[in-house]
């Protein structure tokens, strides 16, 4: 979600386990079960909870109904239930609240060999206290090395009956991150969020999303972080740009759209191609309009005319909704304000006769001369 759409963190769960001390997490680790003696070793030696005990063979709890066979009680902030290696005495995981006290935000912590955190911590994942409304959201992040969490994947509950929103490494006021990606599930409304955003590095290189098939070198597809798209794929990276094989599209330096196609042949290039994917008939064809402020000045229409030639139109508006047709060229020739094109007719040379005078007749061979050269005839 985007952040002026999100409240403030207030870091509180980023930073707690560096809060509260991982001394002060071992002494809440459970509420001792304890013996007499210290140690319950028999089946028939009984156990109580006001006297240290240690059990040395696996226990069963059954219980017929009714409250729960086991209850661990502790306070907020903290893990009251712990699971460890029996072998190494290292934390396997441990389960209790990061809300302040008199609240309530269920937190699992897990623990490897090589996590960064204080004991091996690695991982926690739970109800999220960081931002407002608190004790809501669920979050997923790694433990770093100072022992402050880092989230990867954060789920926001937006409410009862709203859907849900997903950030990957989310970017927050309080805690930033280069990159992220969120999924929002957006309602039809003003000012929500878009539904995917992708929120790159700034010092990105490269592309931001590619797709690309498995056996392929490179991406057939690509967009980078200024919203350039690149086509290409294969063995050669998309492009367009200073030759580099493929297409590109990218906003130009005059605010356009400029396409640019590269790779190393030679000749004319087809940048832009319209296709009607229609089977050809009478009248079919594509175009574009040309249009200020949702009113369409003129049309470039490009027709299937007649086998096997094609025809070529210019429009401009006539009125609302009507247009006068001022050039047309198919395959036989060029007409103008909707005349039909002709066939280029043959005729000899000529010259004006004697009757016109010198400069008559200088005009009207220069006319023709002109007629000529522009191709009305030959």
């Amino acid at each position: 979600m985007l952040d002026e759409l999100r409240p403030a963190e207030n870091g509180d769960r980023r930073s707690f386990l560096r809060r509260v001390g991982l001394a002060s997490l071992g002494a809440a680790a459970a509420a001792p079960v304890l013996t007499r003696t210290g140690t319950a070793q028999a089946a028939n030696t009984p156990a109580y909870t006001d006297q240290p005990n240690t059990f040395t063979q696996p226990q069963k709890i059954s219980s017929p109904g009714g409250p729960p066979p086991l209850t661990v009680a502790g306070s907020s902030p903290g893990y009251p239930f712990l699971v460890s290696d029996r072998g190494t005495g290292k934390d396997i995981a441990r389960i209790g609240s990061s809300a302040n006290a008199g609240e309530v935000a269920g937190v699992l912590m897990l623990y490897g060999s090589n996590g960064l955190g204080t004991g091996g911590a690695a991982w926690q994942v739970g109800v999220d206290v960081a931002v407002p409304p608190y004790n809501r959201d669920f979050f997923i992040a790694k433990v770093e090395a100072d022992d402050t969490v880092r989230d990867i994947i954060y789920i926001w509950n937006n409410g009862a009956g709203n859907p849900g929103s997903i950030d990957i490494f989310p970017a927050g006021p309080s805690y930033p991150v280069n990159a992220s990606m969120a999924i929002n599930g957006r309602e039809n409304r003003q000012g929500d969020p878009p539904m995917l955003m992708l929120r790159p590095n700034a010092g990105l290189i490269g592309n931001a999303m590619v797709i690309k098939a498995l056996t392929e070198g490179q991406p057939r597809w690509g967009i980078d972080r200024d919203g350039t798209q690149s086509w290409g794929g294969g063995t050669a990276e998309p492009g367009g740009k200073l030759g580099a094989t493929g297409v590109t599209l990218e906003r130009s330096s005059g605010n356009g759209l400029r396409i640019s196609q590269g790779g190393d042949t030679t000749g004319i290039s087809r940048t832009l191609i319209l296709h009607n994917t229609r089977k050809k008939s009478h009248g079919d064809g594509t175009g574009m309009s040309l249009m200020v402020d949702g009113f369409t000045v003129a049309r470039i229409d490009g027709t299937y005319y007649s086998y096997p030639g094609g025809k070529l139109s210019l429009q401009v508006a006539n009125g609302s909704g009507t247009f006068a047709e001022r050039i047309a060229m198919d395959n036989l020739g060029i007409a103008f304000n909707g005349a039909k094109p002709f066939v280029v007719p043959t005729w000899g040379w000529a010259t004006a006769s004697n009757k016109w005078g010198p400069t008559e007749q200088q005009m009207l061979n220069r006319l023709y001369t002109l007629c000529k050269s522009l191709g009305f005839f030959n």
